[in-house]
């Protein structure tokens, strides 16, 4: 069973991203380690650790992201025969099957833990429980986004991924600003990366960093879910000007210079 992390989705747009928002003032600081947080009347006081160098920093309020984890202790799974990975998740086959008569979903069997997954999870796991005719759940096609600005959406696999598989993979990434309603948005910031297989052309991930990207991503949920090829999404007329174009787009690129056709060609 494959899962794919969106902290690997992320490493594709992560220098993009991190150049807007610097641009924004934002000061990012990765891989500190946080030794103690002081207040000091309405100020909270952090000291940080990085690179073996103590800092601080000053700030109105701290947003604490530390994850969830399975809630498996002392419930003595491993005595029917449970196996539980490295975080104490229970292993379960792309059926949902963790054991002889036992199925499981959601947070239990690890990352990622999305409600919307879990639901997904939870009506495989109980059809495959009681129907003769059983369901695998395909991590290949669940949508991540990240509601930063701009926007990351991803689905399917990362170039790095699709090679760790085995596929001979060829990648395109072209400017967002590449779309004429990037510019009536006023905002041509972000990328849009598309994976193929090299041999059959198939579509086997889309990338996505712009506005609105995490609503762009679902036309990319229904390529990658129906094995779709370029010649597909080429051939699939889209509404001008709309920041959908963008897929098209990256799709024709693999074919022709787009820098030179003109608007609505394929």
């Amino acid at each position: 069973m494959l899962l794919i992390s969106i902290r690997n989705l992320c490493k594709t747009y992560f220098k993009y991203l991190k150049d807007y928002l610097q641009e924004e003032g934002i000061e990012i600081h990765t891989n500190a380690k946080i030794i103690e947080i002081e207040h000091d009347g309405n100020e909270k006081i952090i000291k940080v650790v990085h690179n073996n160098v103590e800092s601080t920093f000053k700030a109105e309020h701290i947003l604490i992201a530390a994850g969830r984890k399975p809630n498996t202790h002392n419930l003595g799974l491993e005595k029917i025969g449970i196996n539980l990975g490295k975080k104490r998740e229970i292993i379960v086959d792309e059926f949902m099957k963790a054991g002889e008569n036992i199925w499981a979903a959601g947070d239990v069997i690890g990352e990622p833990m999305l409600e919307t997954i879990a639901a997904r999870e939870g009506m495989i796991a109980t059809n495959n429980a009681l129907s003769e005719e059983k369901i695998k759940m395909d991590y290949r096609i669940v949508p991540h986004a990240i509601f930063t600005n701009p926007q990351v959406g991803s689905v399917g696999f990362t170039d790095l991924q699709a090679n760790r598989l085995g596929y001979d993979c060829r990648c395109n990434t072209i400017p967002i600003g590449f779309v004429a309603k990037s510019k009536i948005l006023n905002d041509d910031r972000g990328v849009l990366k598309i994976v193929i297989n090299r041999k059959t052309e198939e579509i086997l991930g889309i990338h996505i960093l712009s506005t609105n990207a995490a609503d762009l991503i679902h036309e990319g949920v229904m390529i990658v879910k129906n094995h779709m090829t370029l010649d597909d999404v080429i051939s699939t007329i889209h509404v001008f000007p709309t920041l959908s174009e963008a897929i098209k787009l990256t799709a024709q690129s693999f074919k022709r210079d787009i820098s030179v056709i003109s608007c609505c060609i394929e």
